[in-house]
């Protein structure tokens, strides 16, 4: 019974094409459906047709405002509500959703990050109809997706950049499909499936912890006495309270139309993983957006706090969200599948080395787009992959790969030898490739899974610059194509993959990414390797970067730049944040703490007579920790207000990597030692294990 009405309820509050399907007149959902495919335009009386039924259709679930929901450079979401009831000609309330205000809105566009495209004086902003993504209800209020534009068209969001690069891939894909005798098909789209791993803490505890409530995470403490060794916490049963908040998050994202597939205990404790099934890429991105929300909203309700931060605690692993992509055909064609004929071959060929150069050549833009501030406490730490950006392919793959890169006259007969244990492999029910967890970027497959991106980030990010990399691969690739004549097709392919490979196979790495070797290897090979995050946005400022974005439309030079001021700001703004709160936790916190603990054993030493040298060695402790942190605190104080001052952001980055961010660990090493000295009764804050659930 349970099940039916799961069923039932998924999608109940979609606006998607099968309620479109019976509330629409027919030549209106035609309509829309052409302007889907490019076609055509929508126009003000389909428009106004659709917002009707729209309007009516929200109402009855409850819904009595409407919001243009869009993703600017906060890497969060946005919205503004608006009520349905407006005034008629006659002063008497009506309910109203108009075709203009369904395409068209209005915002502040200086408010939001902006990187100087606007500003206070000239601050109008646009959001417009994104018809690729379904509109949902949540709570009383029907969410409209949009992008985010200023009032000279400047790209405000994180959304339009990525729907320009997926029409890029796909024109180019399109060209080669054909090229390559595929017909049938009207388009290539980017498929993902997302990952996502989060913390729990219980909120009583955790409003206790300024450094939780202002930074999301904690900036110190120590690990629990039983932590992830054991191996005992993966898949392994959930709690009431856990199970309870899983089955709430699962019910809200059916009803908006999101496939909740899988949910269970990850490696650390009190941390676990919601993965949605595979969709469109911005479908994706946008679902993911609200998978996020939800978590954050429904552990309120339970009691709970969920910390997406990348790592919010010390001792155990951080947290990611696997970011699995494919490219496929609106037929159902897998370009990443192995197939088991010569074409298929050939076709597997193409886009994987195209995308293989796309990762080589903007590996930096990748590791920048996958990161933020917490990724750097994650990436490298033996939880997750260096900051190297390498491919796995497995050994199999590997093989053909180094030998394609490596040899220049590979006949098509030698390529199919090549592929044979492949093939023989694609024809049993195997994957094809092991899962190598130390590997930035490895195939799995049918797809590749990226595991770098941090668990706060917007995928939208990667995504695009991913999309942009392999649309200019495949440019290029059709380019040199078109001098091929049709009989000599499978040479000319072979032949071109050995160029690119040669050229960028250095990023196939089949080893362990979590050994000293490597780096020193990748080092070698002109692999970059940025343990800090901000040093990869200078990626921004290179020429070859800048060409390929502005080259596809993808982002102007001026919103380049933008997003540069941006990153930059975003960086020193959580290290000076991380700084103030920890500068105040220990002054507030932990040396009254200690102060107390050594009046105590210096009051229990009088008391004994200075008979137990336990006591005595104690109280030094707590003298030598008070005397400590306090010069530490003014020394982390100091640099906050000098990397507060009229410097650069470059300057003010390189303050908060070089100084601030050396000192917030010097002074977490202190706390550390101070919690194990403390009583309980004195320990100001809650520890890791009251926090997790």
């Amino acid at each position: 019974m349970e099940k039916q009405v799961v069923i039932e309820e998924f999608a109940k509050k979609q606006f998607n094409e099968k309620v479109m399907r019976s509330s629409l007149p027919l030549s209106v959902f035609k309509k829309y459906q052409q302007a889907l495919c490019h076609e055509t335009e929508i126009d003000r009386e389909t428009a106004d047709a659709i917002a009707h039924a729209m309007k009516i259709w929200a109402i009855d679930l409850g819904a009595t405002h409407f919001c243009h929901w869009f993703q600017p450079m906060t890497g969060l979401t946005a919205e503004k509500h608006e009520s349905f009831i407006q005034m008629d000609g006659e002063g008497e309330p009506i309910a109203r959703l108009s075709g203009k205000s369904l395409l068209k809105g209005e915002t502040d566009g200086s408010s939001f990050p902006n990187g100087g495209l606007r500003t206070a004086f000239e601050a109008r902003g646009y959001t417009y109809l994104d018809i690729t993504s379904y509109a949902f209800v949540r709570g009383h209020v029907l969410f409209i997706p949009c992008v985010f534009v200023s009032y000279t068209g400047a790209k405000l969001d994180q959304k339009l950049p990525l729907l320009v690069a997926l029409e890029k891939m796909n024109v180019n894909a399109s060209k080669i499909l054909r090229k390559l005798g595929y017909d049938g098909f009207k388009s290539v789209k980017a498929m993902i499936g997302l990952e996502q791993e989060y913390f729990l803490v219980d909120k009583a505890q955790a409003l206790m912890r300024p450094d939780i409530v202002f930074t999301g995470k904690t900036l110190f403490g120590e690990s629990m006495p039983k932590d992830q060794g054991m191996n005992d916490h993966y898949f392994g049963a959930l709690t009431e309270r856990v199970s309870s908040f899983m089955k709430e998050v699962n019910q809200k994202c059916w009803e908006v139309g999101i496939y909740a597939s899988i949910e269970h205990n990850e490696v650390a404790p009190g941390q676990y993983e919601f993965v949605s099934i595979y969709n469109n890429v911005n479908v994706a991105v946008d679902q993911n957006m609200v998978v996020m929300d939800i978590l954050k909203r429904m552990a309120l309700r339970h009691d709970l706090i969920c910390l997406l931060n990348e790592k919010p605690f010390d001792g155990v692993n951080g947290s990611g969200k696997h970011n699995n992509f494919s490219l496929m055909t609106d037929t159902g064609m897998n370009l990443f599948e192995l197939g088991e004929d010569r074409s298929s071959n050939l076709r597997f060929l193409v886009f994987a080395t195209a995308f293989i150069q796309a990762v080589d050549r903007y590996a930096t833009l990748i590791r920048m787009a996958c990161s933020d501030a917490g990724n750097d406490y994650r990436l490298g730490g033996h939880e997750a992959p260096p900051a190297i950006v390498s491919v796995f392919l497995g050994d199999h793959l590997h093989r053909v790969f180094e030998e394609l890169a490596n040899r220049p006259n590979v006949t098509p007969l030698e390529f199919e030898k090549l592929y044979s244990p492949i093939n023989n492999l694609s024809a049993l029910p195997l994957d094809i490739t092991d899962r190598n967890r130390t590997s930035p970027v490895s195939f799995t497959g049918n797809k590749f899974e990226i595991r770098i991106l941090g668990s706060s980030r917007n995928p939208a990010a990667l995504n695009t610059v991913l999309l942009a990399g392999i649309a200019e691969a495949l440019g290029e690739i059709d380019l040199k194509l078109k001098d091929i004549e049709p009989e000599k097709l499978s040479e000319g392919i072979i032949k071109l993959a050995h160029e690119i490979l040669s050229c960028h196979h250095r990023v196939l790495f089949a080893g362990d990414g979590y050994k000293k070797e490597w780096a020193e290897e990748a080092a070698r090979r002109g692999l970059e390797n940025y343990p800090h995050y901000i040093d990869s946005v200078e990626t921004l400022k290179t020429p070859l970067v800048r060409r390929m974005l502005s080259s596809l439309n993808v982002l102007s030079e001026a919103e380049i730049d933008a997003r540069y001021e941006i990153y930059y700001t975003e960086f020193i703004e959580t290290v000076l944040t991380q700084g103030k709160t920890l500068v105040s936790m220990v002054d507030k916190g932990i040396i009254p703490a200690l102060i107390k603990t050594a009046a105590l054993y210096k009051s229990t030493a009088i008391a004994m007579n200075g008979s137990a040298t336990a006591i005595a060695k104690r109280s030094a402790e707590c003298g030598r920790l008070i005397d400590e942190l306090d010069r530490h605190n003014e020394l982390l104080s100091a640099g906050i207000k000098l990397a507060s001052g009229n410097h650069s952001k470059k300057e003010k980055a390189e303050m908060c990597v070089h100084s601030i961010r050396p000192l917030l660990q010097e002074i977490k090493d202190l706390c550390n030692q101070a919690e194990r000295i403390l009583p309980k009764e004195y320990y100001p804050y809650p520890t890791l294990s009251d926090l997790i659930v």
